[in-house]
């Protein structure tokens, strides 16, 4: 029984690195993930852009909604296409010129913001003669 035991800890050894060095040869984004991940943790509210750029380096993609910029790291591998998507990116917002939040649930309540608080005031008690 030992012995089995032995023999699988030593080929999973031997696996690991061939995986990995399939990972990167075959999926030339994997570097970048696991680098945009790593220094996602290192981030925190109210940073500067100067400083989000220190630990992040250049985003792959931008995009603005008015006066706040958004930055788009890639962070997940969705589609085997070559080409970088926003859905594969992790969005960074900022409000005059700091960051006020991060991840996709953020971005998407920030983006469609307006449309909540109108949406609340619509069907408030009030508006609805209760």
């Amino acid at each position: 029984m030992r012995k089995v035991f032995y023999i699988v800890i030593c080929g999973l050894i031997c696996f690991l690195p061939v995986s990995c060095s399939f990972m990167s040869k075959y999926d030339p984004g994997f570097i970048q993930r696991a680098q945009n991940l790593k220094h996602l943790k290192l981030i925190k509210k109210g940073m500067t852009k100067q400083e989000v750029l220190t630990i992040m380096g250049e985003p792959q993609r931008y995009g603005k909604i008015q006066q706040t910029n958004i930055w788009f790291y890639y962070t997940v591998w969705d589609w085997a296409d070559a080409a970088v998507s926003e859905i594969e990116c992790t969005p960074l917002v900022f409000e005059n010129d700091q960051l006020i939040g991060w991840g996709l649930a953020f971005y998407r309540n920030y983006t469609h913001r307006d449309w909540l608080f109108n949406t609340n005031k619509i069907f408030s008690k009030e508006n609805l003669g209760k």
